[in-house]
């Protein structure tokens, strides 16, 4: 992979290494399009739970699945965004639908999650039940989604 920001940029299931030695891993599976505060509060929170915190990214082909003419930003841009982030180990980037091999793979003692991807995903949550335990991280007082912030954007008038 031409892009892999220091060593921390996985494509999964191309680019595989043991989990085996890391104790306490932690795994916060998302798309995480258009990168702003509440996902930054959701993966400072979420890295407090563990040893390593790596990021299950969906690729663009997987947010596809879910979400109709999304990403807004790059499967590259996103995974470079989140490894920029001191709290986060490692990004892992997965084609599928759901994460539930990738969760089968590493075997987190931790899948963190919100209440969106709760319902969207209830396989990967029994997968990850399987190996250590969900963690629902609920939103924080201020949240905002992506899609809220991009109405916002869309609402605003235009300047000249």
């Amino acid at each position: 992979m031409h892009w892999n920001r220091d060593n921390k940029i996985f494509n999964w299931p191309e680019d595989r290494f043991d989990f085996a030695d890391i104790p306490h891993v932690v795994l916060a599976p998302g798309c995480f399009d258009l990168l702003h505060y509440s996902h930054i509060d959701y993966l400072q929170r979420a890295s407090l739970l563990g040893d390593k915190l790596y990021v299950a990214l969906n690729s663009d082909r997987s947010v596809s699945y879910a979400k109709p003419g999304r990403p807004f930003i790059s499967q590259k841009w996103r995974a470079r965004q989140l490894v920029a982030l001191e709290v986060v180990t490692g990004v892992i980037l997965f084609d599928e639908p759901t994460p539930v091999t990738l969760i089968e793979w590493v075997r987190p003692k931790i899948v963190v999650c919100g209440a969106e991807w709760i319902k969207e995903n209830p396989l990967a949550v029994v997968a990850a039940e399987n190996f250590g335990q969900v963690v629902y991280l609920p939103a924080s007082e201020d949240n905002i989604t992506t899609t809220e912030l991009v109405r916002r954007l869309q609402s605003k008038p235009q300047e000249a």
